[in-house]
């Protein structure tokens, strides 16, 4: 599903790596959020060289009246989210549907490339990968990258789940995903970079960044209890040493806040095995 506004600057290259995903079967639902500019022109040029893409054009309606729409729309088993400023890997849709059907997953993500607007790459964002870390770490912050997911249509139909809920306008992506965690659903990351993130002054995450803090504070002040709940009943037995860096964060910032003597017993293991940068990360992430 691709939500697209005033997006003619980046639109055909994000096209362009849709189009040559190694994963031939899949449809686009591309929307045109009432763009004043040429995206819709774009998006009639793709149509018409390429029969899987279904383009819709309509008055401005806004992003989260957007996705609900397209995802109304769509005819596939599996729903994979894109930006219209970002670029998909040309393996993205086949590594995230075989690891989704494998691993019976219900919302999966992955790392990302951030690149500037010129294309050029400026870091790379390394998601926590185990299910039981992202069921711990979306109680700290956003650990999926939203145009990087790809989410099971089926889980999202029998929980009755949707863009929106709570009206949070700012950040509802955490918000679906909190909620779909309240439905046990099954979240990972795969640990490859899938996606190239655009970064720029045009970014809503950047627009509304005061907004989009409040509202993230607001959502983990609902969910945290009942998160941590379903982690502690779990009784996960994991050594810091073993975990990759983003991981062993995510395990860090738990027991610093939740359990202090197990975070002073772990904190010589995490430095010895992860190192000064990811120290540096964690102190970031304990602070901000």
């Amino acid at each position: 599903i691709l939500p697209c506004y005033n997006a003619e600057k980046y639109l055909s290259d994000c096209l362009e790596s849709i189009c040559n995903q190694t994963l031939e079967h899949f449809e686009v639902i591309a929307i045109d959020d009432g763009s004043t500019d040429s995206t819709w022109s774009i998006l009639q040029e793709y149509s018409q060289q390429d029969t899987r893409f279904k383009i819709i054009r309509r008055e401005n309606l806004g992003l989260i009246a957007t996705l609900n729409e397209a995802i109304m729309k769509s005819d596939g088993d599996f729903i994979a989210r894109m930006d219209a400023d970002d670029i998909c890997v040309p393996t993205r849709f086949e590594i995230q549907l075989s690891e989704m059907q494998r691993r019976e997953l219900d919302i999966c993500g992955s790392h990302y490339l951030a690149i500037n607007n010129l294309g050029q790459g400026m870091f790379t964002y390394m998601a926590p990968i185990n299910p039981v870390s992202c069921l711990l770490g979306l109680s700290q912050r956003c650990i999926l990258a939203h145009p990087s997911v790809m989410i099971r249509r089926s889980f999202l139909e029998k929980h009755g789940l949707h863009y929106g809920i709570g009206n949070y306008s700012n950040a509802e992506d955490y918000s679906l995903w909190l909620h779909a965690i309240d439905h046990d659903a099954k979240v990972a990351n795969i640990d490859e970079i899938l996606i190239k993130y655009r970064i720029h002054d045009l970014n809503l995450s950047k627009r509304n960044k005061i907004k989009l803090r409040r509202e993230n504070r607001l959502l983990k002040k609902e969910f945290i209890p009942r998160i941590i709940k379903r982690f502690e009943a779990i009784n996960y037995n994991v050594k810091i040493k073993n975990l990759p860096p983003q991981d062993a964060i995510i395990f860090m910032e738990y027991y610093f806040r939740f359990k202090f003597k197990s975070f002073c017993y772990n904190l010589r293991a995490f430095y010895s095995s992860h190192g000064k940068r990811s120290l540096l990360i964690l102190i970031y992430n304990l602070i901000f």
